[in-house]
């Protein structure tokens, strides 16, 4: 089994002027629109923001090319009616060996510069330290997708020592009571806000996803 594959040169490229002169166009218009005033922290965050937009493409999400999502667990931890996973019908992982090909394997495509690793919840894997090492080893930027519940303050110390991109958080309600019911699980949006908060406290940027329904439309 390889170490990684030193890509480096191939997916660390520089971002292209063109996203950052559109990133930047499009903070001036909300700054006009709003009088929003830039702020220091997310200037030295716009870096980052960059690589965790990779493939998307509406106004202020202009980041790199689409990137590959690789699901390193189908266990989770809540029971949401909207996933495929819907918690607890998935008893192991795959393997860390499998885990590993797949990495090789994305890393011999030269336009993938990000790599987000979701689930189920990848922080209920207990190997998920070495699979974001090895990731980071093959030349990607790294994401963690998850629900939020699991990043502890100890986690987002881990998380932040191996230099992650970002996390990205799921919120679909501002209303617990409401966000709990969407999950499946009670107590779910506590746990997340609290996940939020370690993680930026330890420095991570963040990206909170919503999955848009009827609901909270």
């Amino acid at each position: 089994m390889r170490s990684g594959f030193k890509t480096s040169s191939l997916l660390r490229r520089k971002t292209p002027p063109t996203l950052i002169m559109r990133q930047a166009a499009t903070a001036l218009a909300f700054k006009t629109a709003t009088g929003w005033k830039f702020e220091d922290r997310w200037l030295k965050s716009l870096g980052k923001m960059l690589k965790v937009a990779a493939g998307a493409k509406a106004a202020g999400c202009f980041g790199y090319e689409p990137h590959p999502v690789l699901e390193v667990t189908g266990r989770c931890n809540l029971k949401c009616p909207h996933c495929e996973v819907r918690g607890g019908e998935v008893e192991k992982d795959p393997p860390l060996t499998h885990v590993y090909r797949m990495i090789d394997s994305i890393a011999t495509v030269p336009e993938f510069r990000m790599l987000v690793l979701t689930g189920g919840e990848p922080l209920l894997r207990q190997d998920i330290y070495k699979i974001i090492k090895y990731a980071k080893n093959s030349g990607f930027e790294v994401t963690i997708a998850t629900n939020g519940t699991l990043i502890s303050r100890e986690t987002a110390k881990k998380l932040s020592s191996l230099d992650i991109t970002g996390v990205a958080v799921s919120l679909d309600f501002i209303e617990p009571e409401l966000h709990d019911k969407f999950r499946g699980v009670s107590g779910t949006w506590e746990k997340v806000m609290e996940g939020m908060k370690n993680a930026v406290e330890e420095g991570l940027y963040l990206q909170v996803n919503i999955a848009l329904s009827k609901l909270n439309l």
